[in-house]
């Protein structure tokens, strides 16, 4: 039975972008965030880069699509083919939100994510990009400018970003 008159295809249809389901802070934090989601008011699909990792199956367990975008690089062919595909995805599903988390899944899903028309993109940033080189920090600011929003893990991380020249607006 669904409250407030909500109807199935009235859910808020969601997918969330992670690289791999490995253990750590921010998969945990996806998957928590997964868990706690109302199936009555959302229709949560993931996908990732990877099916492999300590948190996978958790994920599975969920019963919501995981669909994988496998590639070996994020600037060649075989890397626009999937974004491509994942495209059609988010068009057949009718995506109204992506949600992607860190440097590979916002440079993968949200550039998709445009060309496929979805209403609200978000970017994740969860760290000041010490492990990024500088063409990698200037390619994601240059992707991230297409999100709706960056969400900021932290106060460091959102002042990390304003002095990178993201837009301060955007940033939560």
């Amino acid at each position: 039975m669904k409250h407030d008159g909500m109807k199935q295809g009235d859910r808020i249809r969601l997918l969330k972008f992670l690289t791999f389901f490995y253990l750590g802070g921010t998969e945990r934090q996806v998957m928590n965030l997964a868990t706690g989601l109302d199936p009555e008011r959302f229709d949560l699909h993931m996908a990732c880069n990877g099916k492999v990792g300590e948190l996978l199956e958790e994920a599975t367990a969920l019963g919501v699509p995981v669909t994988e975008y496998a590639i070996d690089s994020l600037y060649n062919i075989g890397s626009m083919r999937a974004r491509l595909r994942f495209s059609r995805y988010l068009r057949e599903h009718s995506i109204e939100i992506v949600h992607s988390y860190g440097f590979y899944s916002n440079l993968f899903a949200i550039p998709a994510a445009r060309l496929a028309g979805v209403p609200v993109v978000v970017a994740s940033i969860r760290d000041c990009g010490e492990t990024l080189t500088s063409t990698q920090k200037r390619v994601q600011k240059l992707f991230c400018r297409m999100a709706d929003c960056i969400l900021a893990n932290a106060e460091g991380v959102r002042r990390w970003l304003i002095r990178e020249g993201y837009p301060a607006r955007k940033i939560q």
